[in-house]
């Protein structure tokens, strides 16, 4: 055998070995961009969300394509504020956690301590088959950048970040409903161009 073609083999070798060793970690998650997720649901799949925060609560539901809020006093749908809403079922779909506190030693004997005996909060999912899902959220962690958080039944504590947290709370204090009337901003504004005279 040629020796410049048993040397351009094995060259080829280690790039194809080296591109399947690269490929394998990706694949398994040692990869520290892929954090870990406090549980994971396809988005599409979502037709219902009920947001409790404290003593104040809402629902949303999907009805084909179209997600709105269920009024609780008349039953009737009201159209969710799309440029507020949109983003809103991919980040239900599987938000990381900053911190597993479980798996760090973290023992769950007294969930007051956390702000989850009761919850402070609850986010139920509602997937179009299977169980719901049910989030109870905790107290502001000391360092005041993430809140105790769990999934009902399932005695892990992980630590999620205030923003995402912050964003869950919005939707209850201030609901993503279209404004109408004076409040509302106009369609277009277009002004018009000064003429010379």
């Amino acid at each position: 055998m040629n020796v410049r073609l048993t040397i351009l083999l094995a060259v080829l070798l280690i790039v194809i070995g080296g591109l399947v060793g690269i490929t394998q970690i990706l694949r398994t998650g040692d990869n520290p961009d892929r954090g870990e997720r406090l549980y994971r649901l396809n988005h599409q799949d979502l037709v219902g969300v009920n947001i409790s925060l404290d003593e104040e609560n809402i629902v949303f539901v999907r009805d084909s394509d179209e997600w709105f809020i269920k009024d609780e006093t008349s039953g009737a749908n009201v159209p969710v504020e799309e440029n507020r809403w949109s983003g809103v079922p991919v980040l239900l779909g599987g938000p990381k956690v900053t911190e597993n506190l479980t798996q760090i030693g973290e023992e769950l004997e007294d969930l007051s301590v956390y702000g989850l005996d009761p919850p402070r909060g609850k986010i139920e999912l509602i997937p179009a088959e299977g169980q719901p899902i049910e989030i109870q959220l905790g107290d502001l962690i000391p360092t005041e950048n993430g809140y105790y958080a769990k999934i009902a039944d399932f005695n892990v504590l992980y630590i999620m970040h205030n923003a995402w947290v912050d964003v869950m709370a919005r939707l209850v204090t201030e609901p993503p409903v279209p404004l109408e009337g004076p409040e509302a901003p106009p369609e277009a504004l277009v002004e018009e161009p000064d003429i010379p005279r």
